[in-house]
């Protein structure tokens, strides 16, 4: 699956969540993915890429 660029990015800022993103299934990355990328602002964007690795964050 290819993770945008900008998703990539914000990823490469917070190894510990990038590292639990990689070990999703590939649904569940997906679905982050689409949820991120359906953002039609880019303030909604950012905030959902800001909850993205918090919610990653806070994953057993």
């Amino acid at each position: 699956m290819k993770i945008p660029e900008y998703i990539q990015v914000h990823l490469d800022k917070h190894p510990d969540a990038k590292g639990i993103f990689n070990r999703l299934s590939p649904s569940h990355k997906k679905e982050y993915i689409k949820w991120v990328s359906e953002a039609r602002a880019d303030d909604t964007q950012k905030r959902r890429l800001e909850g993205m690795i918090e919610m990653l964050l806070k994953s057993p």
